[in-house]
C-alpha cells in the first residue's frame, strides 16, 4: 500500500471535483467544529497551515470525494468516529478520527483513490481563527 505525501493531500480541496457529499452531523464535533487555521502534520513532515471551513476537509483527510460517494458512520462517540465511503467508479476509504482535545485530531485513513491504494496518518490541530 503506497503512503501519500502530505503536500498531495493538502492539494485535494474537497469539492474541488464537485459538490462533495455531506458529512452527517457526528457526536465527535458536538461541541462544534471550529473553521479556521489548522496546523496540518503527516508522517514526519513539520505542520503546514491550512484553512479549514468544514470537518469533511479532516475525516476525509485530504481526498477528494464526488457529490455521488456514499458516505456511511460506522461509528460515532464524542472521542472518535469511525467513517466509511464508497463511491461509483471504484474510489473508497475508512477513516478513524480521534478526538485528543478540541483542538487536536488525529485521523488514520485508508482506502483506494484512482485505482491506486493510500493509507495516510494526519494530525489537525487549531491555530486560530
Amino acid at each position: 500500500m503506497r503512503r501519500v505525501p502530505l503536500a498531495l493531500l493538502l492539494l485535494a480541496v474537497p469539492g474541488a471535483a464537485g459538490a462533495a457529499p455531506a458529512l452527517p452531523a457526528l457526536q465527535l464535533f458536538a461541541d462544534g467544529f471550529r473553521a479556521g487555521t489548522w496546523e496540518v502534520t503527516s508522517e514526519g513532515l513539520t505542520g503546514q497551515r491550512r484553512p479549514l471551513v468544514d470537518p469533511g476537509a479532516m475525516v476525509f483527510a485530504g481526498q477528494t470525494l464526488a457529490d455521488d460517494c456514499r458516505v456511511t458512520v460506522v461509528d460515532d462517540r464524542t472521542t472518535h468516529a469511525v467513517v466509511t465511503w464508497s463511491c461509483p467508479g471504484g474510489d473508497s476509504g475508512r477513516s478513524h478520527v480521534r478526538r485528543d482535545h478540541g483542538g487536536l485530531y488525529v485521523v488514520q485513513a485508508k482506502g483506494i483513490s484512482g485505482r491506486r491504494p493510500f493509507a495516510a496518518q494526519v494530525e489537525y490541530r487549531f491555530v486560530g481563527p
